[in-house]
């Protein structure tokens, strides 16, 4: 029986790592996806991936904002995930970062407050398919309070740019019913699944990498 060559280099690449005493684990599944198999398609590479991550933070004007309760939170909540759908924008002067207007009497903003500004801001593809790419970025919330007037000015226009419908919650703004504020998340730790992992690449991203990709 004939089988074509491609299918051949599977199997031989797939033999290997479960003949080696290497358990199946993340770094021997990559060694298998990343064979390069003749009459396959090529694998998207980490370096791709970060830039498709990172064009998803200005395509995306919205993502879920995961947060943890603190030990101060109601019920028995301390150490219950919590996530809302937040608006976002990407951030004018950090492109690598987002930009947050937050409010204090929201539970995710007292959420990441009482855990020392740690939050995960998940962004997903608009179609929301299996087969598409899906991030979710783990880092830190910081307010900030003192900015120059060039940089709220600049903020304020970033993100009126993406919601314009926010004017009325500004910081400056006299008819808001909530004070708010405007805070910086910046990722440290990036995890994407750009779809099925015979074509695209699933796995970590380092930080350096991410900040440095072009969208």
């Amino acid at each position: 029986m004939f089988f074509p060559t491609s299918i051949l280099l599977l199997a031989s690449a797939i033999t290997s790592v479960l003949a080696s005493p290497v358990q199946w684990n993340e770094r021997a599944q990559q060694a298998v996806l990343d064979q390069h198999v003749v009459g396959f398609p090529a694998r998207q590479t980490k370096e791709e991936a970060a830039s498709s991550a990172r064009r998803m933070v200005i395509d995306q004007s919205t993502g879920t904002l995961g947060t943890v309760f603190p030990a101060s939170a109601p019920l028995g909540l301390e150490g219950r995930p919590f996530s809302l759908m937040e608006y976002q924008a990407p951030h004018p002067k950090i492109p690598s970062s987002i930009l947050y207007l937050l409010m204090p009497i929201s539970t995710s903003v007292k959420n990441i407050l009482g855990n020392e500004g740690k939050a995960t801001v998940t962004l997903a593809n608009k179609e929301g398919t299996a087969s598409k790419e899906r991030v979710a970025l783990i880092g830190t919330v910081t307010p900030e309070h003192n900015l120059t007037i060039a940089d709220a000015a600049s903020y304020t226009a970033q993100y009126l740019k993406y919601h314009p419908d926010a004017a009325g919650w500004l910081p400056t703004s006299t008819h808001s019913p909530h004070a708010s504020f405007w805070a910086t998340f910046t990722p440290e730790e990036i995890y994407y699944v750009g779809g099925f992992g015979d074509t695209h690449y699933i796995g970590w991203i380092e930080r350096e990498l991410w900040e440095a990709a072009k969208p």
